[in-house]
């Protein structure tokens, strides 16, 4: 980049370095925050989170270099406020597990290894192990998220993308009129269903293009702006499923609100008649009020 890194040009440049975590990036960007407010967001939820997180668990190294090089920017930045939020973000955990350590070992550039060898000493620079323990998988769930948008309810899966349970927007998807009904609406939502509890792929990469090419080639901030939306969160080893009804609204400010009603549960999502009919009650209840 020819500019140098700073609180107002990060979220472009994320999203221009790791474009497979733009909903992730877009979903900070859209909350309003200051800048100083959404640089810290975006490196600790995204960045730390999400893309080094991602990284580890599927030992991606071009992934993982991507990563050290924009610490590197981060730390070397003009722009003090951004030096300190990378410092706290990246520093505090790079040498808190065993994984982390070997990748800074091997990837780190010399403004991290510095203020490593400053914080922890040098040794940490051969040291074999003996740092913590790696991040243990979080639970196995089934995610789907559901949105109504322009008479069609569209659906994409939702997969932990690395130990801190990023999620990535990942196929099955599927598209239901809403003129359809209960029933149709509750065998197209339980055949995603059944794809994603005999899912094995362990290193999911969002599709969030190709989503949107799904739903007919709409951009996201539009499509997230006028649907409905409601999430199911479920287990691979049974068929109770759980309905989350989601509002969003700016209510005239700035800051987006995405609260969610406590969830409704629904006993077997076999019975595609009681199931599609709890969906379409879902959708019915939730609210999209977004101004901007």
């Amino acid at each position: 980049m020819s500019e140098p890194l700073t609180c107002r040009s990060l979220p472009e440049f994320l999203e221009q370095r790791f474009p497979d975590y733009l909903i992730a990036i877009w979903a900070v960007r859209v909350l309003k925050y200051s800048e100083g407010a959404t640089a810290d967001e975006l490196i600790g939820e995204v960045f730390v989170d999400e893309i080094f997180a991602d990284g580890l668990k599927s030992d991606d190294e071009t992934l993982l270099t991507a990563w050290f090089e924009v610490v590197e920017l981060g730390l070397g930045s003009p722009d003090e406020l951004l030096r300190g939020i990378f410092a706290e973000h990246v520093l505090s955990i790079m040498l808190l597990r065993d994984r982390r350590a070997r990748a800074a070992q091997d990837l780190a550039g010399p403004l991290l290894g510095a203020s490593l060898d400053d914080s922890a000493g040098s040794s940490w620079r051969t040291q074999v192990g003996g740092f913590g323990p790696d991040e243990v998988e979080p639970p196995a769930r089934v995610m789907l998220s559901g949105y109504l948008f322009r008479g069609e309810f569209f659906w994409h899966s939702g997969r932990y993308l690395a130990d801190r349970s990023g999620i990535a927007t990942t196929e099955p998807f599927a598209r239901v009129s809403a003129e359809a009904g209960a029933y149709a609406m509750g065998v197209a939502v339980a055949k995603a269903l059944d794809c994603l509890s005999g899912t094995t792929d362990d290193d999911p990469r969002h599709e969030l293009e190709k989503f949107l090419a799904f739903a007919g080639g709409i951009d996201w901030t539009t499509f997230y702006r006028e649907s409905l939306e409601i999430g199911l969160h479920g287990s691979p080893d049974s068929y109770e499923i759980s309905l989350y009804v989601i509002h969003k609204a700016n209510y005239g400010t700035p800051e987006i609100v995405r609260g969610q009603d406590d969830p409704v549960v629904v006993p077997d999502w076999r019975d595609a008649a009681e199931f599609g009919a709890a969906v379409l009650r879902a959708f019915g209840a939730a609210t999209t009020e977004i101004t901007y």
